[in-house]
């Protein structure tokens, strides 16, 4: 049995709790319940965003497909968020101009921060700024309904500057 007080700035509540179970994992509906939670999360970022990366001097135009998919995590199949960044202003955006990333929900108290980390390529060799970029844009829903991030863009060369992106719907 577990038993103590909970406190913020007071007494905020008393806890007592006692196991009902040696299993590790929880029950079936329990872990439904938890992968319903995240999808219904999720897909509040979800989308295609568009913007600039506003480099002082030389700016260019980039999207950002934030997407669904799923991962194995601790021996569960779980829904996690990632991403698709092009460089709009390549010849070819669709390779060289683009980065696959990998894509973290943080609560910074109660704004949503997406930390998106880029996905080396060929086991991390080639192009050197790809597995290198970071972007950690703050999340808003706009009084028309679109949604935007707004961040600071970093790749391999250092920090690039601001890239402002807004939900296509």
């Amino acid at each position: 049995m577990l038993t103590g007080d909970v406190f913020t700035t007071g007494l905020w509540a008393t806890l007592n709790m006692t196991r009902e179970s040696e299993a590790v994992t929880a029950p079936d509906s329990e872990l439904a319940l938890y992968r319903a939670r995240l999808l219904r999360t999720y897909r509040k970022f979800e989308g295609l965003y568009r913007g600039r990366v506003e480099k002082p001097g030389a700016p260019w135009p980039v999207d950002l497909n934030v997407y669904l998919d799923e991962a194995v995590i601790d021996g569960m199949r779980l829904p996690i968020l990632r991403g698709r960044y092009r460089r709009l202003d390549n010849d070819d955006p669709d390779s060289i101009g683009a980065v696959d990333m990998l894509v973290e929900l943080v609560y910074d108290g109660c704004k949503p921060e997406l930390i998106m980390t880029g996905i080396p390529r060929d086991g991390g060799k080639g192009n050197p700024g790809f597995g290198r970029m970071r972007y950690a844009p703050m999340f808003e829903v706009m009084p028309n309904g679109r949604r935007r991030l707004t961040g600071e863009m970093t790749d391999h060369r250092g920090l690039q500057g601001p890239m402002n992106l807004e939900s296509e719907r």
